[in-house]
């Protein structure tokens, strides 16, 4: 028995267990703040990119405002442009989170990210409706259509 007392952790699994699995807390925990990083980021990143579309396309609204659409009608036309790019760009990221870390795919995070996708699409919605409404707000028809 003496013999073997230096080998005597390799049949005691708890501490390599636990060992094992503060470092997977540990690596779960950094993917998340980097996923939190980046999701706000892109948060960031959408709606200036909705800001941009929204002063380029200012002469379509009034267009659309001068045949009978109603400012309400023009927030509509950015809120469905925005939802149409936010489904786009999910469906590319799953596709391409799937493909990249086929081994590492962990199917019970899935509802965690519909919901924090959920909560950011939301807040991309309002904060692009809020611009619309600011921006067509900013300036009157003739200017606009000039």
């Amino acid at each position: 028995y003496s013999c073997f007392a230096k080998y005597h952790y390799i049949f005691d699994n708890k501490q390599y267990v636990e060992k094992m699995h503060s470092r997977t807390e540990a690596v779960t925990q950094f993917a998340f703040n980097i996923t939190a990083v980046l999701m706000v980021a892109s948060l960031v990143t959408i709606v200036f990119s909705v800001i941009n579309r929204i002063e380029n396309n200012l002469k379509d609204y009034a267009i659309h405002i001068s045949i009978g659409a109603s400012s309400n009608n023009v927030i509509g036309f950015v809120i469905s442009e925005t939802v149409i790019i936010l489904s786009c760009s999910v469906a590319l990221g799953l596709i391409f989170s799937k493909w990249l870390m086929a081994e590492l795919y962990m199917p019970y995070y899935f509802l965690e990210f519909l919901g924090i996708f959920a909560v950011t699409s939301l807040l991309v919605i309002i904060l692009s409706a809020i611009t619309a409404k600011l921006a067509l707000k900013k300036y009157d028809l003739c200017t606009l259509i000039k």
